[in-house]
């Protein structure tokens, strides 16, 4: 992923059927910086660790059948430019998880996340 990161012009990154693998991705500095949409379909990831300065210009993050993932790492909900994140036959600890970091949102008056669609 390191790899894949570091592209300098990398806007979507679809992460399908096990193209991550693994229970734990911990994001570095400097990865991603342009990614503006983000899909994790059908891995085995379990626990992310994110910041705001990792993924500075996501719009928008797309979870779909992540049944292992336990929750949208805290880091997900301080980024700026978030406007919406999709959930899709996820754990109930990732929907929570994904109404908290629309509530930090709306607090702080930062009304960007548009919607959490539950399908």
């Amino acid at each position: 992923m390191t790899v894949v990161g570091s592209l300098s012009n990398l806007e979507v990154l679809k992460l399908k059927f096990h193209a991550f693998d693994g229970p734990m991705w911990e994001l570095k500095d400097g990865e991603f910086h342009r990614l503006k949409l983000l899909l994790i379909h059908m891995t085995d990831l379990k626990h992310w660790k994110v910041d705001k300065t990792h993924l500075p210009s996501l719009q928008r993050l797309s979870l779909r059948y992540c049944y292992n993932l336990v929750n949208i790492p805290s880091g997900i909900g301080e980024i700026p430019s978030l406007e919406e994140i999709e959930l899709c036959d996820c754990k109930t600890s990732v929907v929570t998880s994904a109404q908290v970091k629309q509530g930090e949102k709306e607090i702080l008056g930062k009304l960007d996340l548009r919607y959490i669609t539950f399908l």
